[in-house]
């Protein structure tokens, strides 16, 4: 379409493979300041790649420059010769990127801007999700990698802070920062800046300057000045996260005119986290980050970072496809795993929460047993209990807030359980929702994750164990850092969930290890979870509110005086009745705020309040709560009690809270006991108004959607429907099953509406009637459409992927009709909960919504299976059949196999799903009509065995295992086998039935991985145990890379795996992979503490042995920046193996302060202690130890090596430099005033060009150096 072509064509011509190219001055006429200004702002494309035919690029990333303090988004970076290095060097020198520099206004003098720090980097923030959802395609993938200059990096580390808590998309992308000259910990040159800003500022005021709203920039000037608070704050926020980010430092090392000094120096140049690498530049502070050409030395350090940062990014998100092929890349597979994580909104249900009342709850933090949890590692779960409504949810959300002020570093995990709410009340939403919250703010926990689903499957993400191994994975790395987890009301929980939920958290606690993890967990005393604890074999503390009554009684006394004071306020009563009124309810209150909250909200209800019935107004009121309930239930009136009734008992058995609108459409249907065929539909429509009148206190109204008040009336009404005599059960009593079936029906009926026989999502029908025309209206030429009529007709829709346009299609579709969303995606579980008493006509609406011939069936299925987001696609082949055996139906599926009314193909599809999701009761019926084919079951090139081994359900495998339909070493797409599925999905009852059957236990997958391997990538010991104690099983099996089980557990840094193997005296702990690399080396070179200790704990694990490049153990934890796997590699290691030299001669110590091995201090130290280590040997470069410390200003390490018998302090480097001279060079004043005093230095030793210390300190201008060692000469 021309159109099309257009588009496409002014795209290729402006972005794709080209430079932006600035405007001529002759082109411009006349300057505009405002607009030049305008164009200097915001997120300007530098470069673009061109399309890339194969797929392959070697930095498919994006860039993104930040200028500093009065600088622009091409001029800082720009060469006073007129390079631009981010355009006319940077796009040969990392193909693939693009190139992005970012401006704000952050002139110091006339700036008409308001806006600070906090502003900047909510713009940049928004230019980012802007410019990658125009791309999303493109964008989604790519890393993002930042430079910054200056105030930039401020205005980025503000950035990423709020990225971390509001930007996920772009927090996830944010992989790495080279700065430039940032203040981390202000700039001594700001505060007399921010003076004479000041006194500029009042003269140009004084003098009239207001009307031109200019001036200097002070607030700018003051983010950076001496102890600024808001640089502390910044930084320290951004410190905890840093640990996210590849981050390279370069500082200045020329002093800037005309101040005579360097404007941001090392000490606050440098951040100061523990994996940053920092390096001089040798330019002035506005230089720093401008290059004159590819020549440029400085340009060279600095691309060689960029590069680095870049393939490290792309090493983290990159990676090989999984076994299990999701057929995602890592970085959408990340977003699918986050995206399935996140199925619970805690913040937004948190906000909706009882507000706590100002000055209560405060005893808590001074309550022994809360402080006693908090500070002792040996009771690392406090359980709150206390009876209904005595305030443990508001408690839980205050704990939280107390929680996240006081340890900002700790990551604060909440879930409150709502036994009211589907979603709330399970184990695997629990365990997501914690999940998500831990790698959200620590994203590098993330990949644990990613490879997680990527030898699984997404189907990990529903099996609760699955779930909890991912858990315990997370929270022993060692950058989870200190975890607390909330879980509110797991009393409200099934109870399985809770006494699962428990046990798993009570085994944790009970485990010596280093996990940092404490719970907060609330219940009622009685709940079943409470009797795990008893017979717990750890110390836990309790914590009785009923046994802080006194603090909970003065809590209460605040939320009535200020309750009641708005009374007066609000004029329903006067002073003195208002006292009373609190008087006489202090001295009836239940000891609960629920209590209190019902009481008042019925007080509430009255226009005025009179001291002559207060009293006996109060004292008509029951004390506890269930009273209550039954009190005002009897007060409603008989002509309203049917009514009532129906609304508390859908409010009850819904899935989750209700509109107004989708409460009315289930009454009407409810109460017609007939299907709504006819559109529009008349509704019995009670108004959320209505609602709150007729049931007063019992429910509330958050975000237009009805909620019952408290579980604790749940549980009444659950309890008043068993009891046939009492008067009030006629009309309120809950029939769990009976008002199940009610909203099943609603939800079938609604779907079966003549209004759905059209396609929702095909075509415009949504369009229609939305907005008419008249025949004047129309084009006159009726016989073709243009493409700009195409484009005004269907948007941006042409340009979007099908999943977007699905997603956008539902939104559409539950905006236009209230009930359909709920109705398509909860019809079928609320029925598969009481399909039993359903009648047959029912069951024949569901056949009708399932008949894939008409529109009804693919409408919801099409919206149901969109917002699930599950992992395949869309099945093709559906009827009646396959959605019942889906859903597990097996009453309507038995029905349907009676009527012998359905295609026999399908039957192999639904044995399928009925495996894949767990319906036993679907699959033996299948089996027992006769089917015996087993090649036919297929579905995504995927058997129904194959499903029910990597789902997980025992039963279904057991009788398609019976049935002997299936060869059980049949493999799949993958080469993967039953029994590699159920080991992989850590299935260890599915594992063991099918090892009781003559099948091949040691059959390899595609790329060589048997069943074993499997099992130690499900971090599934058991079942490693399991296999392993299978004789047929063959415990050193190799896969393509030669690496046996053992090998794989420790690179991956599978700790309890790896136990398990090192127990079976069969593994060959010394195997070596196809690069001759041991577990050991790979477990030390991937930093993998834990396994390290385990593996050195085995005798048949050797330090010494080295890999295909010479190196052993040693040389690789050198190079690493945690030096503690060095300090125990090195309590073992024997003679000569921590000197010992690789196939290029280099030692460990060489590895040590080779960069990027070389981070501080640890490593070094502690191999130049360790005896045989020779402290004087050289790098490839020809430098010692010495000449590395000195150059790098390192002061301890100067002061030991100085101290060793053997070290030379005049030894010379291949440029022919003494330590000194590296020292002078620098500019390290202690470390050059430590080498001058050392015996039998040579001060004026010369290299190899005659240049002296002295001569390399008056070069680069370190004025006290030169001072100092004139003194010497």
């Amino acid at each position: 379409m021309k159109l099309l072509q257009k588009l496409t064509k002014r795209e290729a011509s402006g972005r794709q493979g080209t430079r932006e190219e600035p405007q001529s001055s002759a082109s411009l006429g006349r300057p505009n300041p405002a607009n030049d200004e305008e164009q200097r702002l915001g997120l300007l494309l530098l470069y673009a790649p061109p399309p890339n035919i194969s797929g392959t690029e070697p930095y498919a990333i994006d860039i993104v420059a930040i200028h500093g303090l009065g600088g622009d988004l091409r001029n800082t970076w720009r060469h006073k010769n007129g390079t631009l290095w981010l355009q006319d060097l940077l796009p040969s020198a990392m193909p693939g990127a693009r190139i992005y520099t970012y401006g704000y206004p952050s002139k110091i003098f006339l700036n008409r801007s308001v806006a600070g720090v906090r502003d900047f980097a909510i713009h940049l923030l928004n230019a980012l999700r802007s410019e990658s959802r125009s791309d999303a395609n493109l964008s989604a993938s790519r890393p993002i990698v930042y430079i910054c200059h200056s105030l930039g990096g401020i205005v980025f580390k503000q950035a990423m802070n709020m990225a971390y808590e509001r930007y996920p998309e772009i927090w996830m992308r944010s992989k790495g920062v080279v700065f430039f000259g940032t203040p981390h910990r202000s700039s001594a040159a700001a505060a007399p800046a921010k003076l004479f800003g000041d006194i500029f500022n009042a003269a140009w005021y004084a003098s009239g300057g207001r009307l031109f709203r200019g001036g200097v920039k002070t607030d700018l000037l003051r983010t950076l000045s001496l102890n600024s608070s808001e640089l502390i704050g910044i930084g320290d926020s951004f410190t905890q996260r840093a640990n996210s980010f590849s981050i390279v430092t370069f500082y200045e090392q020329y002093v800037t005119k005309p101040l005579g000094s360097v404007v941001v120096d090392q000490s606050s140049a440098v951040l100061g986290v523990s994996h940053e690498k920092s390096s001089p530049l040798w330019a002035d502070h506005r230089d720093i980050c401008r290059f004159e050409s590819e020549e440029s030395d400085n340009y060279k350090h600095v691309l060689a970072s960029l590069q680095e940062i870049a393939e490290e990014s792309l090493k983290e998100v990159g990676g090989t496809a999984s076994s299990t092929g999701t057929g995602l890349s890592l970085d959408e597979a990340e977003k699918a795993c986050t995206a399935i994580l996140n199925c619970v909104d805690v913040a937004g249900y948190e906000s909706n929460l009882e507000q706590r009342a100002n000055g209560t709850l405060r005893w808590i933090l001074d309550n022994p047993e809360y402080n006693n949890w908090l500070s002792r590692n040996s009771t690392r779960l406090l359980w709150v209990t206390g009876f209904s409504g005595c305030g443990k949810t508001v408690l839980s959300s205050y704990v939280v807030v107390r929680l996240t002020q006081m340890m900002s570093s700790a990551i604060i995990c909440r879930f409150f359980c709502n036994g009211r709410i589907d979603s709330q009340r399970d184990a695997v939403n629990l365990l997501r929702s914690i999940i998500y919250q831990i790698v959200i703010r620590r994203r590098s926990l993330l990949r644990i994750v990613r490879r997680a689903s990527d030898s699984q499957g997404f189907q990990l993400f529903n099996r609760v164990d699955a779930l909890w191994n991912l858990f315990m994975e997370i929270s022993r790395h060692e950058k989870a850092g200190s975890i607390i987890v909330i879980i509110d009301a797991i009393d409200e929980c099934e109870e399985r969930t809770q006494i699962s939920v428990t046990e798993r958290i009570v085994h944790l606690l009970g485990l010596e290890s280093e996990v940092s993890v404490r719970f907060f967990m609330t219940s009622r005393p009685s709940a079943p979870a409470t009797y795990v604890l008893k017979q717990a074999p750890i110390q836990y503390i309790s914590l009785n509110l009923d046994e802080n009554q006194g603090a909970i009684n003065e809590d209460i006394k605040l939320v009535v005086r200020q309750r009641l004071d708005s009374f007066v306020q609000r004029g329903r009563c006067d002073r003195e009745t208002g006292n009373r009124l609190q008087q006489l309810l202090l001295e009836k209150a239940d000891r609960t705020f629920l209590w209190v909250s019902i009481v008042l909200s019925l007080l509430e209800a009255r226009r005025f309040l009179t001291p002559f019935d207060i009293q006996g107004l109060v004292q008509s009121l029951p004390s506890d709560l269930k009273t209550l309930y039954g009190q005002f239930l009897a007060s409603i009136p008989l002509e309203d009690r049917v009514f009532a009734g129906r609304l508390l008992r859908i409010i009850i058995a819904s899935a989750r809270p209700l509109s107004e609108n989708e409460i009315g459409i289930i009454l009407t249907i409810d109460w017609t006991s007939s299907p709504i065929t006819s559109s529009p539909v008349h509704t019995i429509s009670p108004t959320l108004e209505s609602i709150q009148v007729l049931l007063g206190p019992l429910v509330r109204v958050l975000d237009s959607k009805v909620h019952l008040i408290h579980q604790s009336l749940k549980d009444y009404l659950v309890q008043l429907g068993s009891e046939e005599d009492h008067p009030l059960a006629p009309d309120f009593g809950v029939n769990a099953q009976q008002d199940k079936l009610a909203i099943a029906r609603a939800c079938i009926n609604y779907l079966a509406r003549s209004e759905f026989h059209s396609s929702l999502f095909d075509g415009d029908h949504l369009a229609e009637d939305q907005s008419p025309t008249s025949q004047a209206d129309e084009p006159e030429d009726q016989g073709s459409v243009d493409e700009v009529s195409l484009f005004a007709i269907h948007g941006d829709t042409i340009f979007k992927d099908q999943a977007t346009v699905n997603v956008d299609r539902c939104s559409a579709v539950a905006s236009r009709y209230p009930f359909f969303d709920y109705a398509a995606t909860h019809w079928a579980s609320h029925l598969s909960e009481c399909e039993a008493v359903a009648s047959q006509y029912l069951r024949q609406q569901v056949v009708k919504i399932c008949d894939f011939r008409d529109n009804y069936a693919w409408n919801w299925f099409r919206y149901f299976w969109t917002l699930q987001e599950l992992s395949e696609p869309i099945p093709s082949e559906l009827d009646a059949l396959v959605v019942c055996c889906f859903f597990g139906l097996a009453h309507t599926l038995q029905m349907l196999l009676d009527s012998a009314n359905f295609d026999d193909s399908k039957l192999g599809p639904a044995l399928y799903w009925a495996s894949r999701n767990g319906h036993p009761s679907c699959v033996q019926e299948i089996l027992r009509r006769g089917f015996h084919d087993g090649s036919k079951a297929f579905v995504n090139r995927s058997s129904a065995l194959a499903a029910a081994a990597q789902y997980g359900s025992s039963e279904c495998l057991e009788a398609l295992v019976a049935s002997g339909c299936f060869n059980l070493d049949e493999q799949g797409a993958s080469g993967r086998t039953a029994l590699s599925l159920a080991a992989g999905g850590g299935h260890d009852s599915l594992v063991r039935i099918l090892l009781e059957h003559e099948i091949d236990v040691n059959l390899a997958d595609h790329s060589g991985s048997p069943p074993l391997f499997w099992a130690v990538a499900a971090n599934a010991p058991g079942i490693v145990s399991t296999l392993l104690a299978d004789k047929r099983v063959n415990a050193n099996q190799l896969d393509r890379k030669n690496r046996n089980a053992l090998s794989w557990a420790a690179a991956e840094g599978y700790l309890d795996p790896l136990k398990r193997l090192l127990e079976d005296a069969r593994i060959d702990a010394q195997n070596q992979d196809a690069q001759g690399r041991t577990p050991l080396i790979l477990a030390t070179g991937a930093g993998h503490l834990d396994n390290v200790r385990a593996l050195l704990g085995s005798p048949r694990v050797d330090v010494s042995t080295r890999d295909a490049s010479g190196r052993n153990a040693v040389s690789w934890a050198a190079s690493q920046p945690n030096s503690r796997i060095l300090h125990e590699l090195l309590a073992r290691a024997g003679p000569g193996a921590a000197d010992a030299r690789d196939a290029d001669g280099w030692t460990p110590l060489a590895w040590a302060m080779n960069p990027p091995g070389y981070a501080g201090n640890a490593a070094l130290l502690l191999l130049c202690r360790t005896p045989g280590v020779a402290v004087d040997g050289r790098d490839a470069a020809g430098r010692s130890p010495l000449s590395h410390a000195a150059a790098a200003g390192n002061v301890a390490v100067v002061a030991f090596l100085l101290g060793a018998a053997n070290a030379d302090v005049n030894s010379r480097d291949g440029q022919g430099c003494t330590p000194l001279a590296r020292a002078a060079r620098a500019g390290h004043l202690d470390v050059v005033r430590a080498l001058a005093g050392a015996p039998g230095v040579d001060v004026g030793l010369a290299d190899e060009s005659g240049r002296t210390p002295l001569w390399y300190a008056r070069r680069y201008q370190r004025e006290d150096v030169v001072a100092f060692l004139e003194g010497r000469t």
